[in-house]
């Protein structure tokens, strides 16, 4: 009886579900292959495109002349030698931390792979300007702290306000009313017209005369003011 009551559709059914099951499975792996021959196709050609942009990189590297950093620092010394006020504070400002600090160059491909205001300045070129900028020649010059003072010191008796500013920054623990003397004198011929070496200078002038106006007395305060109206620049 039970053979009798089977479902003739039954298997039918069965099968044609499992033969569906089949086809879509074919359809996915199908579809996974594809997205990663498609996948695979993408990173090669994003590989060739980084390559040839590498490539073009290079090129244009290797076209653009190169900055003798070493004829560049000679010159700066000639010019701190002879009186100028601002070779001065720069050549000062690189003693101080040594050229390792103010660039370090891939011997790869003559890039610097650091960059600071005094590299920008000893070039002549704005940071924009120096990516993928090539450089040959790097002198070594070691910090010398005794030197860079004794330079900052002669810059700022020359009449450089800025390194008057640094020198007052000096000065700010161990003499803070000559400190503030030296911000006062800086204040007074402050080249208010004229772009300064360091773009951080003005904001340091004006911090450090705060500081030092609040710690030290009214006495104090004033007798530094009157030392500073009576500074003159040491002729050239």
């Amino acid at each position: 009886m039970a053979e009798r009551h089977r479902n003739p559709l039954k298997p039918l059914v069965v099968g044609t579900l499992f033969m569906g099951l089949i086809a879509l499975a074919t359809l996915a792996i199908r579809g996974i292959m594809t997205l990663s021959e498609h996948q695979q196709s993408g990173e090669e050609a994003a590989l060739r495109q980084a390559k040839q942009w590498e490539a073009e990189r290079e090129r244009r590297i290797a076209a653009r002349p190169k900055i003798d950093v070493s004829k560049a620092y000679g010159e700066l010394q000639r010019k701190a030698a002879t009186g100028d006020r601002d070779a001065m504070l720069l050549l000062s400002s690189i003693l101080m931390i040594g050229m390792e600090e103010v660039i370090q160059i891939d011997p790869a491909n003559g890039l610097r792979t650091s960059s600071s205001d005094q590299l920008e300045i000893l070039v002549g070129k704005q940071f924009d300007e120096l990516l993928e900028q090539p450089f040959t020649n790097v002198p070594v010059v070691r910090p010398d702290p005794i030197a860079a003072r004794l330079l900052l010191e002669k810059a700022a008796r020359h009449g450089q306000a800025e390194a008057q500013v640094r020198l007052a920054q000096e000065l700010e623990n161990s003499d803070p009313k000559q400190a503030l003397r030296w911000i006062m004198i800086a204040d007074r011929g402050w080249p208010a017209e004229k772009r300064t070496i360091f773009v951080s200078t003005n904001d340091l002038r004006n911090e450090l005369r705060s500081r030092l106006l609040g710690k030290l007395s009214p006495e104090n305060i004033a007798e530094a003011q009157h030392q500073a109206t009576y500074f003159r620049p040491t002729q050239q």
